[in-house]
């Protein structure tokens, strides 16, 4: 799969899923907003972590100084 391909599916998969988090967790929304937002914020970093990692592993990472 080209890194272009790769790239636009993982970018919609963290849509998805941060979009099906939100949508589960939106009872909570007019109830206790900051919940809601607190679910989100770390919907959102888990997935992105999550796909950054996966988009990393057997890359070797070299940092020049």
């Amino acid at each position: 799969m080209t890194s272009f391909k790769k790239a636009l599916l993982y970018g919609f998969l963290t849509w998805l899923i941060v979009f099906i988090v939100g949508f589960m967790a939106f009872v909570v929304h007019d109830s206790n907003r900051p919940l809601f937002e607190f679910i989100m914020a770390v919907a959102a970093s888990t997935v992105s972590m999550f796909f950054a990692v996966t988009i990393g592993v057997g890359k070797a990472i070299s940092i020049k100084i």
